[in-house]
This record gives C-alpha cells, structure tokens and sequence, in this order.
C-alpha cells in the first residue's frame, strides 16, 4: 500500500493521487466558485421540475471539482471542462430556440449562468495554457 502523508491542507499518497490544496492558484479557486455557481444553478433547474439532463450537468461540474481537490491529472481536466462548458452554453441556446422562443431571453437566471460558465471557460483555457508553457520550459531545460 502506498504511503500517506498528512498536513492541514494535504493528504497525498506516494503516487500523487489524494486530497491536495496546497498547490491550488488563486485562478484555480476562481474556477472552483464558478463551477460550484453553474453546478448549484443547474441542480436548482432540475429540483423545480427541469429535465434529467439539469441535474447530469450539475453532478458534472461538482464531479469535476472533487476530481480537482483530489489531485487527478488537471490539465485533463482543463480540456475536458472546456468543451463540457461549451456544450451547456449550446444547449441552452439550442433548448431556447427549439422551443420556438427565439434568442435566448435577456436578464434571466439562464443567461447570468452563460455569463458565469463563459468566465469558467477563461479559467480553464488559462489553466492549461500555464500548465503548457511551465511543462514546455521544462522540457527546454532538459533537452
């Protein structure tokens, strides 16, 4: 079994796999309160009487925030919530327009969780583009 060391802020095994907060960046945060504002707002939708598809979306976000806290590799993480961000902002539009209500209305809870998913997805892109240029500096400096 691997072994297990334990701080106030980290709980890490020897294959880099646990609860792990220490190396959370301010962006990272960010991007974990804007996830958790997307998730609770889509199991709201789906608790009063929204479709199935409300509360996967919610489950998705708040999965991919527990997959952050216990350290499995991020920058798949980073691309993964890109396009799933992506795809809820195209549904959206999508469920409006198919509903035959035109463009999706202004002011409403919908179009602040697009505004809030749109900053997520900056977050994300961020994310990944810094984990790229550290790791392609790295391999510079082994090269």
């Amino acid at each position: 079994m691997a072994a297990t060391t334990q701080t106030t802020q980290t709980t890490r095994t020897a294959r880099g796999f646990g609860f792990e907060t220490a190396t959370l960046t301010p962006v990272h945060w960010t991007a974990v309160g804007l996830a958790s504002i997307t998730g609770i707002v889509h199991l709201y939708l789906w608790y009063n009487g929204g479709m199935d598809l409300f509360l996967l979306a919610g489950l998705g976000y708040f999965g991919a925030i527990g997959l952050l806290l216990l350290n499995v590799y991020r920058p798949a993480l980073y691309l993964a919530g890109i396009p799933y961000t992506l795809a809820q902002i195209g549904g959206y539009v999508m469920e409006w327009q198919a509903l035959g209500f035109g463009p999706a209305p202004e002011g409403t809870l919908g179009l602040t969780t697009k505004a809030v998913e749109i900053a997520l997805i900056a977050c994300l892109a961020y994310l990944f583009a810094r984990w790229y240029s550290v790791r392609r500096a790295e391999r510079a400096l082994t090269a």
